[in-house]
Parts: C-alpha cells; sequence; structure tokens
C-alpha cells in the first residue's frame, strides 16, 4: 500500500487483528472456564486456534510479503555517496500492517497454541522474520532516538556557551567536541530519514516541519532536525515501537522459554509437589506473591512476579528462602509461591555479539540475524522515549515504552 488512505488495505489489517483478538478471547474463556472446572471452553480454544492457523497458512505469501517489501532502500540523492542511508525502508501503511501481523504471529507463540503452531511449517519463517523486524526496528528507533538526544544536548548547549568549553565536561554526548557530536547527529537524522517512504500528501505536509521550526537552506542542523521530530516520524516511531514488542514478544516466547519451565495451579497445589527436589540452591525462581499462574505476556497481569535466586529449601516447613534480583532482598516464601524455574542446560543464544556503533548505519547490515547492539540501541530510544527523558518526544505512551524496555531487558539478561 502506498497511500494514507486505502479502504481495502484497512478491510485486510481488521481482518488480520480479528483473528490476533479471537486468538485472546479464547485463551481468556478458556481458562475462565477450567477454573471453574469446566470442559466445554477448551474445544472452542481448539477451533480458534485452528482457525488462526488455517489462516497464516492460507494466506502466507500475503501475510509475509508485508515484511519483504522493506528489503528496497530509499533513493536519498546527492546524500547518497556522502552519508550512509539505510538497507531498508517503509510506508506508514506498511508499518500498521506489519504491527497487525506481528501481533498475530505473537499471539500463535503463546503457551497455549505455541506447541500446535512449532510443528506447521510456517513458524520457521515466522522465526526468521521476527528476527529481521527486531534488526530493522532497532536500527530506526536507535536512531530516531540517539539523533534526538544530540541535537537536544547542541541545543542546551548553544544556550549556554560562553566561549569556554565547560559544557562539554557536564554533557556526555558531548564528550568528542561540538563539531562530532552535530556530524554524529545529522548522521543518524538522516539514516532515520531514509527509512521513511513518504506515500501521500498528507505525510509529506506532516515530515516538512516540527512545531515552529520549518527548513531552512541556511541551517543545516535545524533541517536534519525536523526529520526525526516531526509528526509524521512520532506516527511511525509509535507504529515501530508497536511491531518491536510484538515480534519481541516472539523471539522471548519460542527462543529463550525453553530454558524456563512454569508450574500450573494444580501442580502448585498437588501435595505431593516438592519443590525441593527440582530447585537447587543458586538456581532462578519466579516468584508470585499472589499465588496467580503467569500466563499472558501482557504486563499488567505479570506485575507481581518477581524473579530471585534459591537460597535454601526446608522440605518440614514446605518454604523457600529467597534471594530477589531486583532489590537483594531476602525472604523466606512457602512452596506455592514459585511458579517457575530456570533450567541453565537448556539455554541457547539467539543474538549474535557485536559491539554498540556509535553511528547507527555502522550497524545496519544484511545479515538477518540480530545483535545484542541492536537490543542496546532499542533500549537507548527506550531511555529517551521514556516520560523522565528530557529530549523525548513523547510520542509513544509510556506503556509501550516499558513493554519494550522489559522484553528487551529480559533478552539482553538472557544472552548474557
Amino acid at each position: 500500500p502506498s497511500s494514507s488512505v486505502d479502504p481495502v488495505h484497512e478491510v485486510w489489517r481488521t481482518t488480520i487483528a480479528c483473528f490476533s483478538a479471537l486468538l485472546r478471547a479464547a485463551r481468556c474463556q478458556a481458562q475462565t472456564y477450567r477454573n471453574m472446572n469446566g470442559d466445554s471452553t477448551t474445544n472452542h480454544f481448539g477451533a480458534a486456534k485452528n482457525v488462526a492457523l488455517d489462516f497464516l497458512c492460507g494466506h502466507k505469501s500475503e501475510l509475509f510479503s508485508c515484511f519483504t517489501q522493506m528489503n528496497a532502500p530509499v533513493g536519498t540523492g546527492s546524500l547518497q555517496t556522502s552519508i550512509k542511508s539505510s538497507s531498508f525502508s517503509f510506508t506508514a501503511n506498511v508499518l500498521r500492517e506489519a504491527a497487525e501481523i506481528s501481533d498475530l504471529f505473537s499471539e500463535l507463540c503463546q503457551k497455549d497454541t505455541k506447541t500446535v503452531f512449532e510443528q506447521s511449517g510456517p513458524f520457521k519463517d515466522v522465526i526468521q522474520t521476527s528476527l529481521e523486524a527486531i534488526q530493522r526496528m532497532s536500527l530506526f528507533l536507535g536512531a530516531i532516538g540517539t539523533a534526538r538526544d544530540l541535537f537536544s544536548a547542541l541545543e542546551r548547549a548553544n544556550s549556554i556557551l560562553d566561549g569556554s568549553s565547560g559544557v562539554i565536561d557536564t554533557d556526555s554526548l558531548l564528550a568528542d567536541g561540538i563539531p562530532n557530536a552535530r556530524h554524529d547527529a545529522i548522521q543518524n537524522a538522516h539514516f532515520a530519514k531514509s527509512c521513511v517512504i513518504v506515500a501521500s500528501a498528507s505525510e509529506f505536509a506532516s515530515s516538512i516541519k516540527a512545531g515552529n521550526m520549518t527548513p531552512s537552506s541556511n541551517d543545516i542542523e535545524k533541517t536534519f532536525q525536523i526529520h526525526v521530530t516531526n509528526e509524521h516520524m512520532s506516527v511511525l516511531e509509535q507504529l515501530a515501537a508497536r511491531v518491536q514488542y510484538n515480534v519481541l514478544s516472539v523471539v522471548s516466547s519460542t527462543q529463550h522459554n525453553h530454558s524456563f519451565t512454569t508450574f500450573s495451579a494444580e501442580e502448585v497445589q498437588a501435595s505431593r509437589f516438592d519443590v525441593s527436589s527440582i530447585v537447587a540452591d543458586g538456581a532462578v525462581v519466579a516468584v508470585d506473591s499472589r499465588r496467580g499462574q503467569v500466563r499472558s505476556r501482557y504486563v499488567a497481569e505479570s506485575a507481581h512476579v518477581r524473579f530471585a535466586r534459591a537460597m535454601s529449601c526446608d522440605r518440614s516447613t514446605h518454604s523457600i528462602s529467597v534471594e530477589y534480583s531486583d532489590n537483594s532482598e531476602t525472604e523466606t516464601i512457602p512452596w506455592s509461591w514459585i511458579v517457575g524455574i530456570e533450567d541453565m542446560s537448556q539455554r541457547r543464544s539467539v543474538f549474535s555479539y557485536a559491539p554498540c556503533p556509535k553511528l547507527i548505519s555502522d550497524a545496519d547490515s544484511q545479515t538477518s540475524k540480530p545483535t545484542l547492539a541492536h537490543i542496546i540501541l532499542l533500549l537507548r530510544w527506550c531511555r529517551h522515549a521514556s516520560p523522565s527523558s528530557s529530549s523525548g518526544s513523547g510520542g509513544c505512551p509510556a506503556s509501550l515504552v516499558k513493554c519494550v524496555a522489559e522484553l528487551a531487558s529480559l533478552l539482553l539478561g538472557s544472552e548474557l
């Protein structure tokens, strides 16, 4: 799709969203009926899984073509020879469609459907596509965040610079000097702009100005700053964050959960459930202070789950002493609060190891496998987009930024 308003494309996106909503609704309903000791909904959830898988298999080429459309770079005229551009590009509608498709991928990779989905033909293609999307969205978001932070630091420096170099010592972004910081800001802004295809007159109008700033031939710094602070870029930033959250969820659910085993409510409540026989001292465990079961990927339902390291188990009292990872506090808790344990022997690396580059374009390669540098770039964007950031644009909801940051942090911690 090339236009910003395409009724046929909207119908297609809505259809994909309906299948994602069907899986979520069926899962919630099945869980409710299981809690009521009913079995009728189990068959209904199985039917929902089958319908969603049939849709994916029947429209495989159409669904995956959305992501292959991003492979073509955008021509950038004379700047193409002096500043490195992105190797991929997309329109707003392509990102909207990618967000809906990746949401469907994520729902299919949840615990209830993952076993069946792993045996289907498209599963490997979904994983490969998700890894490629992680790489691309991390570069795009990282370029936006880094450029905005640099431009913000340059504005602060220009406002207080009085002929001395004291300001450089107080801002790490300007540690290499203001000229170098300006050069890096322009390069990163250009990279972000080269990812975007402006497909309509309305998109063009919203991409050439940001607030009171308009492009000026006499101020190239301001022109490039508009590239990453305009309204159209904010829309694309939020869409890219949605895609990133979904594909991170796919990778987290399918590539790292093999090393972490969760316990069902029935297993936790079983009288013969002996935590001490399976949890060794020093093992990482998941603790649910509400004694609930972790089933959802959504932050709202897992807010009370904390990770801790097991210290010792007491069979006489059916309790375990743990040290929490977030604040190093120790506590003795009942076995029923343990909802998961990590098996270190099953861990495997998904991301390659590479340092985080100074310029985003240096991390843009034709390899389809992302590296830890891409996760670090994504976390930098999360810090930039957080409400506490002075240079953040406020374009992304805080809840979305938090979700992306949590998943990226978990993946980074798992890899390290």
